[in-house]
């Protein structure tokens, strides 16, 4: 990664750090960790929730896309720390309905 993607994912880093009581620091020698990676053709991604040693989250970076915009590595952030998508909450049937006739097929 390039100073200006390291940079944005700092400020990413520093806006958890600012609006909730999550601060995300450099690893040194902790056994569980997330390590912020960039693979071509990998896009983004992360693990949901801390799992026992590496954690990847997936911030791709080429000539075609980019995966390191603050709103991307917050969300993937998020993800890493546990935090789930919406619709994929045990209860969402009770929040909203699937209106299959507007699925094309």
């Amino acid at each position: 990664m390039d100073t200006l993607e390291r940079q944005i994912i700092k400020v990413a880093m520093e806006k958890i750090a600012n609006n909730t009581c999550i601060r995300l620091i450099p690893r040194t020698n902790q056994p569980d960790y997330a390590e912020i990676l960039n693979k071509k053709g990998q896009g983004c991604y992360a693990s949901i929730g801390r799992f026992p040693g590496r954690n990847v989250v997936m911030l791709e970076s080429n000539d075609e896309q980019s995966c390191i915009q603050e709103d991307t590595v917050i969300h993937e952030l998020f993800h890493v720390i546990g935090l789930w998508h919406e619709h994929m909450r045990a209860d969402r049937d009770a929040f909203i309905s699937v209106l299959y006739d507007n699925i094309e097929p």
